[in-house]
């Protein structure tokens, strides 16, 4: 996000659908809104996507519009783009006038983002998508672990799964499986990281108080103990690293504390570098980022793998902009 301007051109000069997906911190990035803005300025198609995080903020002023971007970091003014200008694109981007979709809280993980395809494609048929999960066939797995509550959370994990199911089933022969996808007790998670080739875990704001992403933690650290696998700690923006002498308060406030081994064992995790995920950042970066997961998650599991994507660039027109996702997408 170094380079604004050439942003900017790509959604008027390239972009025939801007999907603009709103979770409580997207319209608070002037990165964001620039697009929007810039979308509604050059007559690009734009479709808001609700998630259940977003709750609709008052931008009925150009004083409102102001307060509600973080500039810490950017400045639109410096794109020419006031808080005139900001307060007018959200008032349209909000109206009727907008296209919108609404994602059901009652859809989770993969699901969720291919019923949201299918709104948006209009190929809806009104009823839940079918699950195109499997629990069988694969030897071993590649596991990810993720708080699906988190909007933006479940979208990186959509982004990484993207980018690395291609070379893990050409490259490695591994299934890849969401632990919180489907309905599952603590025994079945088990069971599945027992018998994984690793475990990626994304770390992102309420990680620490889930306690299937603890316990994700704490079988994939005995498992990378054993020799058996690796674990992979993925960080997402805004995750705060735990300081070791709140590992013991943390258990107990998710009802874990009968397991004493877990704060050790959270500690050897927490000790570990972990890859950050910064989904906002190029494509090419992204890929370099999701690269540096997989040669983690696969030592040992043979060749390094590959990330060149198969086909060609998108020619669909089709972006996405929302708080960490900046996404172009076939």
């Amino acid at each position: 996000l170094l380079d604004l301007d050439t942003l900017f051109d790509v959604v008027k000069f390239r972009t025939r659908h801007l999907v603009v997906y709103l979770t409580s911190h997207t319209l608070t990035r002037p990165w964001c809104v620039g697009e929007i803005f810039s979308a509604f300025v050059a007559g690009v198609e734009v479709l808001a996507v609700h998630t259940t995080s977003f709750l609709s903020p008052s931008v009925t002023s150009a004083s409102e519009a102001e307060a509600l971007l973080d500039e810490t970091n950017c400045s639109l003014a410096e794109y020419k783009i006031g808080y005139e200008d900001v307060s007018w694109a959200l008032q349209r981007l909000l109206s009727q006038e907008t296209k919108a979709v609404h994602m059901s809280g009652d859809l989770l993980g993969q699901d969720k983002f291919e019923h949201l395809v299918r709104l948006i494609l209009n190929e809806t048929s009104g009823k839940l998508p079918k699950s195109h999960k499997s629990t069988e066939g694969a030897e071993q797995s590649l596991v990810l672990s993720v708080d699906i509550s988190d909007d933006e959370a479940a979208a990186a994990c959509e982004i990484m799964h993207h980018y690395i199911s291609g070379p893990v089933a050409r490259e490695v022969g591994c299934e890849i499986v969401r632990l919180n996808d489907t309905t599952m007790d603590a025994e079945m998670q088990a069971m599945f990281i027992a018998n994984s080739a690793a475990v990626l875990i994304f770390l992102s704001i309420e990680t620490l108080q889930t306690p299937s992403q603890l316990l994700a933690i704490a079988e994939g650290m005995l498992l990378k103990k054993d020799m058996a696998g690796e674990i992979v700690p993925i960080s997402l923006p805004y995750f705060h690293f735990p300081q070791k002498d709140t590992l013991e308060a943390i258990v107990k406030a998710v009802g874990l504390e009968s397991m004493a081994e877990l704060p050790n064992l959270l500690d050897a995790f927490f000790r570990q570098i972990a890859v950050a995920f910064n989904t906002h950042a190029a494509e090419n970066t992204i890929q370099v980022q999701c690269a540096e997961v997989l040669k983690r998650a696969l030592a040992g599991q043979g060749p390094n793998v590959s990330m060149v994507r198969s086909g060609g660039p998108s020619t669909m027109g089709l972006r996405f902009s929302t708080n960490h996702v900046q996404h172009a997408t076939v």
